[in-house]
């Protein structure tokens, strides 16, 4: 390596020299046009799709409200952050319009939520996150308009390397929205009264008998029905080595005090989404409108956003794990990670 070739770049008239940034730095730098891309894409992509397929809109996951009260200021706030994410502000007077605009509509977005926000020690959500949809709207105005370093901070950098950094950036972006959704959405519990009580099925062992998962869920299915909140609970499940899991979580359900008639078996719900048709069926015949879902923590959104676009209004409750091992647990993240992706696409060419 030549001597010319480890001096650092030089600024033009005469400034001082400026060193280039590693990729680490690079990819630091990308993460607020990531940031924008991202959630201006998402809301975009949501109200897109709606327009193919009904119900499609998913945007409710990112604020916290039902958004179809708010169409105008959905694509204005999507235009807003993609404009941002593809010329970041950097001359001072660009910088306030910009700030002004997005935190006029992150404030006007959120307003439904200020009502609902609740600290997470132990008080009732009217919906699931609220605290956390208005921290997050409040991070992304601080990432998109205080936090953008000035395009001029940096020296010009050829395409090629600053593509990869954009990509792992969206990348990061991207999983930190879905742990929001597995574990954040879905740790939150907005119990409720509802027609019925929808406890989703979980694997049953070898030997016949039933999961700690499916025990988990059971149990905090039968306390949403012994505090009342319905007086129907819906089964649902496949077969696991033979064995209708249904018919395995009636029987703990038996145990627990809660009577026959109060229970309804759904055997179709071999996967969630074949559980959202199912049980969506179930309701129309008994002409009930509300439904509690039941499940894991991890389950819970992509469960949510299928029985939602289902046409099913749906609250959520977690629930506890009887137990926790980090092997299994990076694995179900990894493996819900790609699930959510792939159900929230899947309505477009398999309408539920």
């Amino acid at each position: 390596m030549s001597e010319q070739d480890t001096k650092p770049a030089e600024s033009p008239e005469g400034a001082p020299p400026v060193s280039k940034p590693t990729f680490a730095r690079l990819i630091l730098a990308m993460l607020p046009r990531a940031t924008a891309a991202f959630l201006g894409g998402f809301i975009l992509c949501n109200l897109l799709g709606n327009l193919v397929r009904s119900r499609f809109n998913a945007n409710d996951l990112l604020f916290g409200f039902d958004t179809r009260e708010r169409p105008v200021l959905l694509w204005c706030t999507a235009a807003l952050l993609l404009w941002t994410a593809c010329r970041p502000p950097s001359a001072p007077l660009r910088r306030i319009i910009a700030g002004v605009l997005i935190g006029v509509s992150v404030l006007l977005l959120f307003s439904p939520c200020m009502r609902s926000v609740r600290s997470s020690l132990g008080l009732e959500f009217s919906h699931a996150l609220a605290g956390m949809h208005m921290v997050t709207g409040i991070a992304v105005f601080w990432l998109e308009i205080w936090a953008m370093m000035p395009r001029k901070a940096w020296p010009s950098i050829p395409v090629l390397k600053r593509l990869p950094a954009f990509v792992v950036a969206f990348a990061i972006v991207l999983e930190g929205f879905l742990l929001a959704q597995l574990y954040g959405f879905g740790s939150a519990s907005d119990a409720g009264k509802a027609d019925c009580i929808v406890i989703m099925g979980s694997a049953v062992n070898r030997d016949g008998t039933p999961s700690l998962s499916l025990l988990d869920r059971t149990r905090e299915g039968c306390k949403m029905y012994r505090r009342g909140l319905s007086e129907n609970i819906i089964l649902s499940g496949g077969v696991t080595y033979g064995v209708s899991e249904p018919r395995a979580m009636a029987e703990i359900a038996l145990t627990l005090g809660v009577p026959s008639a109060a229970l309804l078996l759904d055997e179709d719900g071999y996967s969630t989404y074949g559980s959202a048709r199912s049980v969506r069926r179930i309701m129309q015949e008994k002409r009930w409108e509300t439904a509690l879902i039941v499940s894991h923590d991890y389950h819970l959104s992509r469960t949510w956003l299928a029985f939602r676009r289902a046409g099913i209004k749906a609250n959520t409750a977690p629930a506890r794990r009887s137990e926790f091992y980090l092997k299994p647990t990076l694995f179900q993240t990894f493996r819900e990670s790609v699930a959510w992706v792939y159900y929230y696409f899947r309505p477009l060419w398999e309408p539920l």
